[in-house]
């Protein structure tokens, strides 16, 4: 289950502001210690922008993802452990801990207008096929084969050049960088030579441009400016600044909350 959740959080996007379909972090001292009524509506407002964002979707392809890939006895505790609700509250905190009550509100006002909502709705596909990309990127890297890698065209409204732009303007360019590190030295502990030998085969400029075909495949020119647009105000850019912390606590919470659910 670990490393089919380093695999899973190895593509972001998905967890884009959105993105972010983040899993579990603990509150810090200066945050516990604001007013309960102020944290509690700010708790409410962090789990409606999960809902509305597209992260609790993400979030069961997630586990439905780490079930095909588990044992059978593993995955029946999981099935009988796992609750989406339970997680979503647990996940609530990385959005918390980070932005204020007006910010939350701003969040939640973008994804509950009609851009927004076409937006969430189409993510789970676009993190399929993201997933799916990258996984035969690794394929084909680890067996020696050549990667066709997508280019952007030379106008200016060219989808990808603008999804590209997407990835950039909402930090996954630089959460994903992050994200690969951060799996190689986890891969280090288990298996010394893997992580040295991916780490020679991963380029992170590759997986975000794999990253940005899967958006520009699934969304439209409108839909991506208008998320691009987004990221432009100040709590969109304060989102992206924090989106690699985000990505990096949700993968660490999200393997240690299942670790908890298969403990005897």
């Amino acid at each position: 289950v670990s490393n089919e959740c380093n695999i899973l959080y190895f593509r972001p996007m998905n967890f884009i502001p959105a993105t972010a379909i983040a899993l579990l972090v603990f509150l810090n001292p200066i945050i516990s210690a604001q007013p309960n009524g102020q944290e509690q509506l700010k708790d409410k407002l962090s789990l409606e922008i999960l809902v509305q964002s597209g992260g609790k979707k993400s979030a069961e392809q997630m586990f439905n993802r780490i079930l095909i890939g588990a044992p059978p006895a593993v995955r029946q505790k999981l099935l009988d452990r796992f609750e989406i609700d339970e997680l979503m509250v647990q996940l609530a905190s990385v959005y918390t801990k980070r932005f204020s009550v007006k910010e939350l509100e701003d969040i939640l006002k973008h994804y509950q207008t009609p851009i927004g909502k076409s937006f969430a709705k189409k993510r789970p596909a676009m993190v399929a096929l993201s997933m799916k990309a990258g996984q035969d990127y690794m394929q084909k890297k680890m067996a020696g084969l050549q990667v066709d890698l997508p280019k952007p065209g030379p106008k200016k409204d060219d989808p990808l050049k603008i999804a590209i732009a997407l990835t950039e303007a909402s930090g996954e360019t630089a959460a994903t960088a992050e994200t690969i590190d951060l799996m190689l030295d986890s891969l280090k502990k288990t298996n010394p030579p893997l992580a040295k030998r991916m780490g020679e085969l991963i380029i992170a400029a590759d997986m975000n441009l794999l990253g940005a075909k899967a958006m520009a495949d699934t969304f439209t020119a409108k839909e991506m400016q208008a998320m691009i647009d987004f990221f432009r105000t100040p709590t969109g850019q304060k989102l992206a600044k924090h989106t690699p912390a985000i990505m990096r606590e949700s993968g660490q919470a999200g393997e240690k909350y299942f670790q908890s659910k298969l403990r005897p």
